[in-house]
């Protein structure tokens, strides 16, 4: 890419059938260099992503951004105690001795000091984690926005749960417990059971400020109402002025982190201090109803992380249970009842067996987003091709793939590929371009319907005519741009909607020959690949799937009322 800024570092390649998607996604195509695998959906990629980010440097950014996440994980821990140790009435009046007579004079203002402002404070300390965590998965070469949302709850629901919970409680004498657990790891067992009891007091206030402010807070949002305002007064247009209010989409990654801190804190709590989970309860129940509202009526969803979020919720509900029960035995270690903690300790054992038990049986089928053969087999079946057709004429109005920079004749398919004819659709290229448009003949047009259209980098897009040609063949592309043909640098990609049935491929092993290598790929029964033509065209017929020069069928003309001049 470095060599030729207008290569790109992925591709897309579309199907009509699920089974075909499915098992081009698992395959191996190339020896090196072409990673496969099920696409998300158009509107959930960060498109700038695919433009700047290569596989070369991709491990390097992992490992850089891992680092770093793990350094802010640990030195987050002195700023959460020395807020702590000042949000005090006796370290802000020896901070600033002017409040000594107020605090003296108003014993109820210095309760309510005394309370509410090392709450106040820990949660405005903990607001600010998901903008770096966010940041830096962006850093570390995440292309959709469900994997930067996955990320961002995986790192901030543990960088909560142990500067929220563990390192408030233990933060009165933070070094000295690092020390006496290096000596000696057991002892965390009574360093909780000696330090949770006493931090109970400041647990209900956190807990009560969740419920009373913080989940109101997510249906008020002043924070955006002002900043509405703002963007108002300065919009130029229309839409501007409309899209000013606009809420965004849902922050689950904020809002269940913040939840699974609350339920580690009840759960800690239950046998200590039931007053906690009397105030986590009116915290659940006023998120429920928020949380509903705000879904169906406030936020829109802009993308679909296929079950990951359960996945994440669930392992961090063990997370919090574990230590809750790490807590009750070092409670009943700390009052002698070493028989009552021992029996607790089964407990551990049976809760992380069925943490990694949930893991293997759901996360990796969720992860790999692929439809075994014989389910997606029948959901093919279920589908009418005049129906597939159809929603793929009008879905295509939206370009998914600018240009279409090569064409294949299907009936040779590993000839040597040409340069494409380009349709214009963009309304300014489409005026600046008249006279040449005006020039194309119908022969060419016959032509170009016949030949399965690649879609490519950068420049003008074509609609439903690279759109049928696409469908009909299983294409996977590898290489670079025709260097005869060089066209101005675009935006990579336009998303369109096409939930499932993308592959992305990566196209980091670009030749530099000038022209694309194009590998068909096409299936009979047994799931052999017949590269040879007359089997491609067996196959062809199978499905129905054989292109006329113009004496287009009745579905075929459907598809030209959809398509574009």
């Amino acid at each position: 890419r470095s060599r030729d800024p207008d290569v790109a570092h992925y591709g897309f390649v579309t199907f009509t059938s699920l089974a075909s998607a499915a098992s081009a996604a698992q395959s191996k195509h190339l020896e090196k260099g072409f990673k496969v695998g099920m696409a998300s959906e158009p509107r959930d990629y960060v498109w700038t992503q695919l433009e700047e980010i290569s596989q070369e440097t991709i491990q390097a950014r992992r490992a850089g951004t891992r680092c770093t996440s793990a350094a802010v994980l640990l030195l987050w821990t002195f700023p959460v105690g020395f807020v702590q140790v000042i949000a005090q009435v006796d370290a802000l009046v020896e901070l600033l001795p002017f409040l000594k007579p107020i605090f003296e004079f108003n014993t109820l203002l210095t309760n309510l000091v005394s309370g509410l402002l090392p709450v106040v404070a820990l949660s405005i300390l903990l607001s600010l984690v998901p903008a770096i965590y966010g940041n830096l998965a962006l850093r570390a070469g995440k292309l959709t926005r469900s994997s930067v949302a996955l990320a961002v709850f995986e790192k901030y629901s543990i960088h909560a749960i142990v500067h929220g919970f563990i390192i408030t409680t233990i933060s009165g004498s933070l070094l000295q417990a690092v020390a006496d657990i290096g000596q000696n790891p057991l002892s965390i067992f009574s360093l909780l059971g000696k330090s949770i009891p006493i931090q109970a007091r400041f647990f209900i206030g956190f807990v009560t400020l969740r419920a009373l402010t913080g989940v109101v807070g997510r249906l008020l949002q002043l924070g955006g109402l002002v900043f509405g305002i703002f963007k108002a007064q300065i919009a130029q247009t229309e839409k501007e002025k409309k899209g000013a209010f606009d809420p965004g989409p849902v922050d689950f990654q904020r809002d269940w982190s913040d939840d699974i801190l609350v339920w580690t804190i009840c759960i800690a709590y239950a046998t200590i201090q039931p007053m906690v989970c009397i105030m986590g309860i009116v915290y659940f129940m006023h998120n429920y109803a928020v949380s509903a509202y705000r879904i169906i009526f406030m936020h829109k969803i802009d993308y679909e992380t296929s079950g990951m979020f359960c996945i994440g919720v669930v392992n961090r509900v063990l997370v919090g249970l574990l230590i809750s029960q790490i807590t009750i035995i070092g409670v009943l270690s700390a009052g002698e009842g070493f028989i009552k903690a021992i029996s607790v300790v089964p407990l551990l054992f049976i809760t992380y067996w069925y943490m990694g038990y949930h893991k293997s049986t759901y996360q990796d089928i969720l992860e790999r987003r692929i439809l075994p053969q014989i389910s997606a087999g029948y959901l093919d079946s279920q589908r009418p091709r005049r129906k597939v057709i159809d929603v793929l004429s009008r879905r295509y109005h939206q370009q998914i793939w600018k240009p279409p920079v090569v064409s294949v004749d299907l009936q040779n398919p590993l000839a040597n590929p040409q340069p494409a004819f380009v349709y214009i659709t963009d309304p300014t290229e489409k005026a600046n371009n008249a006279a040449s448009a005006a020039a194309d003949t119908e022969e060419q047009e016959a032509s170009d319907w016949k030949e399965g259209v690649v879609g490519g980098l950068g420049g003008s897009g074509r609609h439903n005519k690279g759109a049928l040609a696409r469908f009909r063949s299983n294409v996977v592309v590898r290489d670079g741009l025709d260097k005869e043909k060089k066209r101005k640098k675009r935006p990579l990609f336009t998303p369109a909607p096409l939930i499932r049935q993308t592959t992305s491929a990566n196209l980091l092993d670009a030749s530099r020959q000038g022209l694309r290598e194009v590998v068909h790929l096409m299936w009979n029964d047994e799931g052999d690949i017949h590269p040879d033509p007359d089997s491609i065209m067996e196959v062809k017929e199978k499905m129905g799937m054989i292109l006329n020069s113009r004496a287009v069928d009745k579905e075929e003309d459907e598809i030209e009322t959809h398509r574009k001049p």
